[in-house]
């Protein structure tokens, strides 16, 4: 979170959001500000930090079988 904002990272999802950013000012009506889709969908973004004015998020491929059996 970040002042009026929470910034929220999406673990893999059929909706292929990466990250989206919420309105928290009035926490009994939260508004969901923007959504950051992924275009991947064998990737997911888990991760979002903002530090002033600026936003880093992480991308990751998804865990699944063809991956998994390479480890």
């Amino acid at each position: 979170m970040a002042g009026d904002f929470a910034y929220v990272g999406h673990i893999p999802n059929k909706q292929r959001l990466g990250t989206s950013i919420l309105d928290v000012r009035d926490p009994k009506n939260l508004q969901v500000v923007s959504q950051i889709s992924l275009e991947d969908p064998d990737s997911h973004s888990h991760k979002a930090r903002v530090a002033g004015d600026i936003m880093i998020v992480n991308s990751e491929r998804n865990m699944n079988r063809q991956t998994s059996s390479v480890m």
